[in-house]
């Protein structure tokens, strides 16, 4: 029975802590990653052009690409499956019914855990210019899988001829030494309408110049005038002048003005090569993949890295003095500092030394610098004079945060009091087109004995679009505490760790100095508990005086009427018990509290928004918004 109350006692107690800490706790929002999840692309054409997205080859109104095969996975068994096509925001003039055409769908009903599923895919644009849609699987879980899907309509097509060597970024050519020649690669061009005065020509593509030489690519102009709907060819070798990675754009022009473009790559037999990445190397949790390159990302954020493989095919010698450029960072970081890059190879297993047959691996992360679509390259060098490079592209966007337009900076409340700021999100016409958005945390140091909450917390955003959010802060007065935070996005507890340390940890316990109150009816009950705990006491040194010696006996157990409890294990239960009344009544008990205001003062105050993907996943991109807080002496 003595073991009983003890255990019952002890667990008052630390329920009652729990409780009360539980109370100040903040809740956040748990993001869960999709059931669905797009696990393979299969395309006929690799030599599209480049986006925040599946990029189709162009195509001639009227007409339609060969299919492209989205392969989807389900983690766990999901039904009521569906596939449709939705316009993407901020892109809603782009998109049209017909622009997108499903040729075959396995994506429907039902599907097992690990089950895959297929939709096949034609571009075919209902009117000239970007047209864009989100290819979109659902399930009535409520499960969404959506792939953001562009292709441009044009008047004249140019359509890459099949599936090339090196599936990536470009249309690749195999590995031709320097000085020699690749058998040609026949490409397609197509006219909608009569077209005349049919030129090609080779420039260098975007992020990738360095990487150029007119003569690296020999292209044959079959083509001079196409009446409505024929076609004609366009035949091109790949000729490198110099080691290492080649490329460029092939654009095939008409005396109308028409226009269209594919990228062109290749590298030169080499010691070194890399393996080539499969377009669906992008990790799940970006909602709207870019298959041939890196996820969106904010400008100065960090996407999460890809890996990609060097070898030394076997068969040859060791290789010496391998150097990776640009850098992987050193600790201590490298003096002086090299440029920021777009991509920035983050960490590598690759030693100066690669032996014949080995390989090693280089973890690479799209940084941008700026905005818009980014290429760039990795290029690994020897002392052999072996060179081997890898091809990259990602989108780079922004977003920043403000105060309303009228919205003051600073506010001035009395303690007790609380103060709104408005504020607002604005998205350039990237950020948001694959359901990115924004969470909020509360400043670092805020004034004691204050709280901060966001009562939205994410906010969706739309490209190009702004979007208002508030900011609350809530300070205490002699009676009134700032009220636990309970926002998706969290906050900041009613006493600072930094400033007050021992008034925080009364804080956190619910009992912060100077908080006690005791009611009437309270008071009376802690000095009956108090009378119990010392009578208590007196009945285990001295039971034979009880006035219930019954009851002591009861309390010994029916086993040991001879034995006496010990004082001091009787007097700690009792004590414990006593804690628990004081901790309910003293801290959870209702009337009049008696608390410690937010002093006086004006603070600088500065949250963080932060970017985060369609399934909460951190995108790494943080923006500040300072305004200020002015506390005065209430009435």
């Amino acid at each position: 029975m003595r073991k009983l109350a003890a255990i019952c006692a002890v667990t008052m107690l630390l329920a009652t802590l729990v409780a009360l800490r539980w109370k100040r706790m903040d809740t956040v929002l748990a993001a869960t990653a999709s059931n669905l999840t797009l696990v393979q692309v299969d395309s006929p054409n690799a030599g599209c052009a480049l986006g925040p997205g599946y990029t189709f080859c162009d195509e001639v109104v009227g007409a339609a690409t060969p299919a492209s095969v989205f392969t989807t996975q389900a983690s766990t068994m999901v039904s009521g499956v569906g596939v449709s096509f939705v316009a993407i925001p901020g892109l809603a003039s782009n998109f049209a019914a017909g622009d997108f055409t499903i040729t075959n769908n396995t994506c429907s009903g039902s599907l097992a855990a690990n089950q895959q599923c297929q939709v096949s895919v034609e571009f075919s644009p209902t009117a000239t210019g970007l047209r864009a849609a989100a290819l979109t699987v659902t399930d009535s879980g409520g499960n969404t899988l959506a792939v953001n899907v562009f292709g441009t309509g044009t008047n004249l097509a140019l359509a890459p001829p099949g599936i090339p060597c090196s599936p990536g970024n470009a249309w690749g050519f195999c590995m031709t030494p320097v000085g020699g020649s690749s058998t040609a690669a026949t490409f397609t061009v197509v006219a909608g309408t009569a077209v005349s005065g049919i030129s090609v020509s080779l420039a260098a593509t975007p992020g990738l110049a360095s990487e150029f030489a007119s003569g690296d690519f020999a292209p044959s102009n079959g083509c001079s005038a196409l009446n409505a709907g024929a076609t004609c060819a366009v035949n091109v070798e790949f000729t490198p002048t110099t080691a290492g990675l080649r490329a460029a754009t092939l654009t095939v022009t008409d005396s109308s003005g028409d226009s269209t473009s594919v990228y062109l790559a290749g590298s030169t037999t080499s010691a070194l090569a890399f393996e080539n990445p499969q377009p669906s190397s992008n990790s799940a949790p970006c909602a709207r993949v870019n298959l041939f390159g890196f996820c969106n990302e904010p400008s100065g954020g960090t996407t999460a890295t890809k890996t990609y493989t060097l070898m030394n095919p076997p068969g040859g010698t060791t290789l010496t003095g391998l150097t990776i450029t640009p850098p992987v960072p050193t600790n201590p970081p490298q003096q002086p500092a090299p440029p920021p890059s777009n991509f920035t190879p983050q960490s590598t297993t690759c030693t100066p030394t690669l032996g014949a047959g080995a390989s090693c691996t280089i973890n690479v992360a799209f940084t941008p610098q700026t905005t818009g679509l980014l290429q760039g390259a990795v290029t690994v060098t020897d002392a052999q004079g072996d060179i081997a490079a890898i091809n990259l592209a990602g989108v780079g966007d922004n977003y920043s945060l403000s105060l309303a337009s009228a919205q003051p900076q600073i506010v001035t409340i009395e303690q007790g009091q609380t103060a709104t700021f408005n504020a607002q999100v604005t998205a350039d016409s990237v950020f948001g087109m694959n359901g990115e958005m924004v969470t909020f945390a509360c400043p670092n140091v805020m004034p004691n004995f204050s709280t901060c909450a966001f009562p939205t917390c994410p906010v969706s955003v739309t490209p190009n679009g702004v979007t208002s959010f508030t900011i609350v802060i809530v300070t205490s007065s002699k009676t009134t505490s700032a009220p636990a935070v309970t926002n998706p996005c969290g906050g900041r507890s009613a006493a600072s760790l930094s400033r007050q340390p021992i008034l925080a940890i009364y804080a956190e316990l619910g009992c912060c100095w100077n908080r006690w109150h005791f009611p009437p009816l309270a008071l009376i009950a802690i000095v009956l508990i108090g009378a119990l705990g010392f009578g208590g006491a007196l009945l285990t040194r001295h039971p034979e005086r009880s006035f219930a010696p019954m009851l002591v006996a009861r309390l010994q157990g029916p086993q040991r009427s001879e034995a006496r409890m010990t004082p001091l294990r009787m007097t700690i239960i009792l004590a414990l018990a006593t804690i628990t009344a004081l901790i309910f009544v003293g801290c959870g008990g209702h009337g009049s509290k008696a608390t410690t205001e937010t002093p006086t003062g004006t603070y600088p105050l500065t949250i963080t928004g932060n970017a985060v993907d369609a399934n909460g996943n951190a995108v790494n991109a943080s923006r500040p918004l300072s305004f200020t807080l002015d506390v005065v002496t209430g009435k």
